[in-house]
């Protein structure tokens, strides 16, 4: 599964702290059935690829 811009992405609401474009966080998600899955992910901005 690949998130990429024009196709899957995420974007989280509700962060207690900035983050910083190009910074990258560590993300778990938890899936319905109880799987986690722990990735990588780098900042963009919302503006910063066009989905065209």
């Amino acid at each position: 599964m690949i998130f990429a811009p024009g196709g899957l992405h995420m974007m989280i609401f509700g962060l207690t702290e900035s983050l910083n474009k190009s910074q990258t966080v560590t993300l778990n998600l938890l899936t319905q059935d109880g799987q986690q899955i722990r990735f990588d992910a780098i900042v963009v901005s919302p503006n910063q690829h066009s989905h065209h």
